[in-house]
C-alpha cells in the first residue's frame, strides 16, 4: 500500500505494482487495487480490477516406457510433466500393433491432477497359449487438455513365454495291424512351422525287415497344427513268439524343444503254436 500525492495541476498517477513470474502453467488471475481516505478530493470509483495474463506454456510430457515384457507380466509406462500445472491434465491413449487377445487394454485416458507431476499406464500381457514371435506393442497419444503433446509412438517388445514342446505317445497293436501309427504332438498351438526328425531303432527287439519296415523323416507342424501321425508298417510272420518292441526316437526339433523323445512300439505276437497227435493202431 502506499499514498499518492497530486501536485497542483497533476490529473494523473501511476501506481507501480511488481508481479512474480513463475513457470507454472495456470488460469489467468486477478486482483484489486483500492483506494481511500481521500484529502481535498472525493472518490469516484474506489476500486479498479487488474487481470493477470498467465504466459507460461502447458507442460510437456515425457514416457519411460520398458523394453520388454513377458506374456503373463505387466508393462507399465511411467509419464512425467516437464513441469508442475495448475490445470487438470488429460490425454488419451492407444495401442496397435497387438490385439485384445494380447493386452488387457487398447485404448483409455490419463488424467494428472493440477500440482501432480506424473503418472502411469499399466498394461497387462495376457498369456495365449500360442506358439508365436515377438509382437511389438506401439503406444500413441492424442486428444491432449492442458499440455502439449508430442507425436511420438513408445514401442515395447511382447515376448512369447510359450515354448513349443514335442512330445511322442506309446502305441500297441497287434502283428496282423499291419502297421501302427505314431502320434506325435505339441503342447501348444503354433503360428508358425515346428520341425523334428524322427526314426524307428536298431536297439529293439523286433528286427528291421522282419517285424517291420523301418523308417524315418521330418515332421513339419503347420501354423494351428498340434498333432501329427507317423505310419510304420508291420510285418506279419507265422512264428509263435514273445512280444516285441520297436523304439521310435525323436531329434533335432526346429522352432521347439523335446519334451518326450522316445516312444515303445509294442507288436503283439497273435500267433499259437498247435500240438497235432496223429492216432494209429499199433500191434
Amino acid at each position: 500500500s502506499q499514498t499518492l500525492v497530486f501536485a497542483p495541476g497533476e490529473t494523473s498517477k501511476i501506481i507501480g505494482i511488481n508481479l512474480l513470474g513463475d513457470t507454472l502453467d495456470e488460469f489467468d488471475e486477478d486482483f484489486n487495487v483500492l483506494l481511500s481516505n481521500a484529502v481535498n478530493t472525493s472518490i469516484t470509483t474506489a476500486s479498479a480490477a487488474v487481470i493477470i495474463e498467465d504466459s507460461d506454456s502447458p507442460p510437456s510430457i515425457s514416457v519411460q516406457a520398458p523394453i520388454s515384457v513377458d506374456e503373463g507380466s505387466v508393462a507399465t509406462y511411467v509419464i512425467s510433466l516437464s513441469n508442475i500445472s495448475a490445470k487438470d491434465i488429460s490425454f488419451d491413449y492407444d495401442i496397435t500393433g497387438v490385439s485384445a487377445a494380447d493386452v488387457s487394454s487398447l485404448n483409455g485416458t490419463v488424467s494428472i491432477p493440477a500440482g501432480s507431476a506424473s503418472a502411469e499406464i499399466s498394461i497387462t500381457a495376457l498369456e495365449d497359449n500360442l506358439i508365436e514371435n515377438t509382437e511389438i506393442i506401439n503406444l500413441t497419444f492424442s486428444n491432449g487438455s492442458n499440455l502439449q503433446l508430442g507425436s511420438s509412438t513408445y514401442k515395447t517388445q511382447l515376448k512369447n513365454t510359450t515354448i513349443a514342446e514335442i512330445s511322442v505317445a506309446d502305441v500297441s497293436v497287434s502283428e496282423d495291424a499291419s502297421s501302427a501309427n505314431v502320434v506325435i504332438s505339441l503342447n501348444a498351438t503354433p503360428v508358425s512351422e515346428v520341425e523334428v526328425d524322427y526314426r524307428t531303432s536298431t536297439q529293439s527287439s523286433a528286427t528291421a525287415l522282419e517285424d517291420y519296415t523301418p523308417v524315418s523323416g521330418t515332421v513339419v507342424f503347420g501354423a494351428g497344427e498340434t498333432s501329427k501321425q507317423v505310419v510304420i508298417p508291420i510285418i506279419e510272420d507265422a512264428l509263435d513268439e514273445d512280444n516285441e518292441t520297436i523304439s521310435f526316437i525323436l531329434s533335432t526339433p526346429v522352432n521347439g524343444v523335446i519334451a518326450d523323445g522316445t516312444a515303445i512300439i509294442e507288436i503283439l505276437d497273435n500267433d499259437i503254436t498247435s500240438i497235432i497227435i496223429n492216432s494209429g493202431r499199433f500191434d
